[in-house]
């Protein structure tokens, strides 16, 4: 049996295997191990094996100058990865397996006559394999309305109720904090908008990505919490400002801080916003539904799942 699938070098440049001249009928890239460190005749921890894979192809064409081609293709794709040291990437059925190409042996082959075997050798960058579920937007159109006062302060917020509900709804508009002045507590609240306080379901624990687009400078730098957590660019005395066009993006999976100016060049951003504070910016997403509070900018979330191998179907 025939099978298709599609290699894309770390520039975006794409090879399909199972189309034209080049046929495919296995692999082993379904194939994974954990392998485990002993402690006494138990398992003290699993970790992913790393090893490599190969995938065996075909080259046939009426046309030996069409398979020359194809194979001078592939290496050069293969070996921009390695020159550049960016993995490349193996998508089957939308999951997506970091990787290098790191060797291609040629086999049977007949010069002139359209045919040749070639075996290539997989180098895992990563282990896992991703795969990125639609991006969700939240949009932040209006500024907060900060409240400060005590308790009372419930009462002129009444106007704000729940449209959908009987009962005002104040958890859903009101975050904040308490704080000494004077020998007294003094509570201020932030009055978030609808579209600053909204909720996401995680299927299971996976990573993300946030891309927080501009044009916006905060001051206090940039907080976004999901499910409790808070997730936290810059500070007060390093404010993050992010132009028209540019997108600030951590991705989990990358494990990566970077801008993308309006051209898309992306420079990295790790040192600029990031403290020793919020070094568990890394940290995923837990399976369940999380509330998600932020203010005074937009940005996209994408949930990005990982399985040591990809779905058949």
């Amino acid at each position: 049996m025939l099978i298709s699938f599609l290699f894309k070098n770390h520039k975006g440049v794409e090879f399909r295997f199972g189309e034209g001249c080049v046929f495919a009928n296995r692999h082993d890239l379904y194939d994974y191990t954990w392998e485990p460190t002993m402690v006494g005749n138990r398992v003290g921890r699993l970790e992913r094996g790393n090893g490599t894979h190969t995938i065996p192809l075909i080259l046939i064409s009426y046309s030996a100058d069409e398979v020359d081609a194809a194979i001078d293709r592939l290496v050069d794709l293969a070996e921009s990865d390695v020159t550049a040291g960016e993995s490349g990437a193996v998508i089957i059925n939308g999951y997506t397996y970091r990787c290098y190409i790191t060797a291609v042996k040629h086999d049977g082959w007949l010069p002139k006559k359209g045919y040749c075997r070639v075996t290539l050798t997989v180098q895992p960058d990563g282990g896992y394999w991703t795969k990125e579920l639609p991006a969700q937007p939240f949009n932040s159109d209006t500024s907060a309305l900060v409240l400060e006062g005590d308790d009372d302060i419930i009462q002129p917020l009444k106007q704000y109720a729940n449209p959908t509900t009987a009962e005002p709804d104040y958890s859903c508009y009101i975050y904040g904090t308490e704080d000494a002045q004077a020998g007294q507590a003094t509570k201020s609240y932030t009055f978030a908008e609808g579209n600053e306080h909204r909720q996401v379901e995680v299927q299971t624990a996976c990573k993300m990505r946030l891309s927080i687009y501009g044009a916006v400078t905060l001051t206090n730098g940039i907080s976004i919490t999901i499910g409790g957590k808070t997730y936290t660019f810059g500070g007060e005395d390093c404010p993050v400002t992010i132009g028209n066009g540019e997108k600030l993006i951590l991705d989990q999976a990358r494990q990566t801080i970077e801008k993308e100016d309006a051209n898309g060049v992306r420079t990295n951003a790790f040192g600029a916003w990031m403290t020793f504070e919020n070094n568990d910016l890394f940290a995923p997403l837990e399976a369940g539904v999380h509330e998600v509070v932020w203010s005074g900018f937009s940005f996209y979330l994408t949930l990005i799942e990982e399985r040591s191998s990809p779905r058949w179907l």
